[in-house]
């Protein structure tokens, strides 16, 4: 920290330092003034979701005294996550309140400028020091009287702006970096996707379809006895549940339950082995994969099915079916909704697929399993740019607070991209 800069209380600089207004569902219109919440409140960022938004009448906003967040207030969400991220309110064609778990902070503009502590609420400092005042086991939060003590570093007027103007730059080339690489992640993943729909579109064109029945066995789950609650310490019986299935079609280790040897003993015969095809059915629907050998043998939850495949078919083949948009659109036509969607094993065992001899099942998987690695090398490295461009953030702020940011870093950014 440089010798001419002072180190003040967040409150000591601020005008206005109040919480929001506690507004019940009773107190809501569906139009007039709109009440902003913790979830406008991004990291540094006002989140608008007008689709979202609520509001209350000017009677209720006078009823109950309310105080008016105005453009350029900072908001500060004293709820997760995280704790104490601000955002700098907009201008808006709206009157506005916000929530009670809102702190409204309006500097003193001889002190302190908005957009200088917008950018020193992201940095790693900031939050750390927010976390040593929150309170709370199960969801952390932190009062205003305590926010209110957090430190700040106050630079002149002048040096904030020429910080900010800085970081303004740097941020928004950062921005667009990580905007690119997440084009090119998606990217990425559609030309998977194309390739793998168009592979069997050219099946079904050449190849006899049948029904998942006649080249599987479609075998439910069973849940535990009522009133049982699953184990999260192992034990020798895992028992796998929807919230475990992974994106990538394998099995989270972190989600995997376990159960007690007596209750395996009632439900012993709905298990899932590692040749099979898992399937969600309820709630969660069309979620697949294949369970790894170590876990062959779990039990698997009543909200999903195996399928327990014929010699002549390879699980790996009708997962990358399961993956196409015909599976897709054939469970979803399937699919009951009523206090939860639901697919029942009778009408998922109609779905169609091609199928072609094994051989050429063994050529199709080996194709995309190869194209497969290829994007997701591709989406390592560009998660490492991503991950990286984080790094870097963190370095300028640190710099910036410390006094140290005396020059634009275009180079750190060129590193970083290296």
């Amino acid at each position: 920290m440089r010798e001419d800069w002072r180190v003040v209380p967040l409150a000591k600089v601020c005008s206005l330092f109040t919480d929001g207004d506690w507004i019940e569902t009773k107190d809501q219109s569906p139009n007039g003034i709109r009440l902003i919440q913790t979830g406008n409140v991004g990291l540094g960022e006002f989140k608008d979701r007008r689709r979202k938004a609520r509001f209350i009448s000017e009677a209720t906003f006078k009823r109950l005294n309310c105080q008016e967040v105005k453009a350029g207030d900072c908001l500060v969400s004293r709820l997760p996550d995280p704790v104490g991220r601000s955002c700098i309110v907009p201008e808006s064609e709206d009157k506005m309140i916000t929530a009670v778990d809102c702190t409204i902070m309006r500097f003193d503009e001889d002190s302190l400028i908005p957009e200088f502590f917008n950018y020193f609420s992201q940095s790693v400092e900031y939050l750390n020091e927010v976390e040593t005042y929150c309170t709370g086991a199960t969801r952390k939060r932190i009062s205003r009287k305590n926010l209110g003590k957090v430190q700040i570093p106050l630079p002149t007027l002048s040096e904030q702006k020429r910080i900010v103007a800085i970081l303004d730059e740097a941020f928004a080339g950062i921005a667009t970096v990580v905007a690119n690489a997440g084009k090119n992640l998606a990217s990425a993943r559609e030309l998977f996707d194309s390739n793998l729909n168009a592979a069997f579109i050219r099946l079904c064109e050449t190849c006899q379809i049948k029904a998942l029945s006649q080249v599987a066995s479609v075998k439910g789950g069973k849940r535990v006895p009522k009133g049982y609650r699953l184990r999260t310490a192992p034990t020798d019986y895992p028992y796998i549940t929807v919230s475990a299935f992974t994106d990538e079609g394998g099995i989270d280790p972190d989600g995997v339950k376990y159960i007690d040897e007596d209750v395996y003993k009632q439900i012993r015969r709905y298990t899932i082995n590692s040749a099979d095809v898992y399937i969600s059915i309820a709630g969660t629907i069309g979620k697949t994969g294949i369970v790894p050998d170590e876990l062959d043998g779990a039990n698997l939850t009543e909200n999903a099915c195996k399928l327990v495949l014929e010699p002549d078919i390879l699980s790996r083949f009708v997962y990358f079916f399961t993956k196409t948009a015909s599976f897709s659109d054939q469970a979803l036509k399937n699919t009951r909704v009523a206090a939860q969607p639901k697919l029942a094993l009778e009408r998922l065992k109609t779905i169609e697929l091609p199928v072609p001899a094994i051989e050429f099942q063994e050529q199709l998987v080996t194709k995309l399993d190869d194209l497969l690695s290829e994007v997701r090398r591709f989406e390592s490295v560009q998660h490492q740019k991503l991950n990286a461009l984080d790094e870097l953030k963190q370095s300028i702020l640190t710099k910036a607070f410390s006094g140290e940011l005396t020059a634009r870093p275009h180079q750190e950014i060129e590193t970083a991209l290296a």
